[in-house]
């Protein structure tokens, strides 16, 4: 299996919200190089300062990373009340180190 390492690995992540900036800081502050597509792109543009590189479109952002992540968040209806879901997903072939 390879292994993401943040030495060798360029990220592209997509979904820059509530928990997105979350994760994106941390993959950030711990050496990875990150790539950031936002639809607001203010949202993106607040992680420059934390090092990462800013994509125009989910194309490039996809030309210049190995890996990417996804952060979905929506809610839902169940039983009348609204329940939050929060989805990942990694998009490799390789596992994060």
């Amino acid at each position: 299996m390879n292994l993401l390492t943040s030495e060798s690995t360029r990220l592209g992540f997509i979904g820059i919200g509530n928990m997105g900036s979350r994760i994106a800081r941390r993959l950030l502050e711990r050496g990875y190089k990150l790539t950031a597509y936002n639809r607001r792109r203010e949202a993106a543009e607040a992680l420059v300062k934390d090092g990462a590189t800013i994509a125009d479109s989910i194309a490039t952002l996809a030309s210049n990373a190995d890996s990417h992540l996804v952060v979905s968040y929506k809610m839902t209806m169940q039983s009348k009340a609204s329940i939050p879901i929060l989805k990942v997903s990694l998009l490799t072939s390789a596992a994060v180190q």
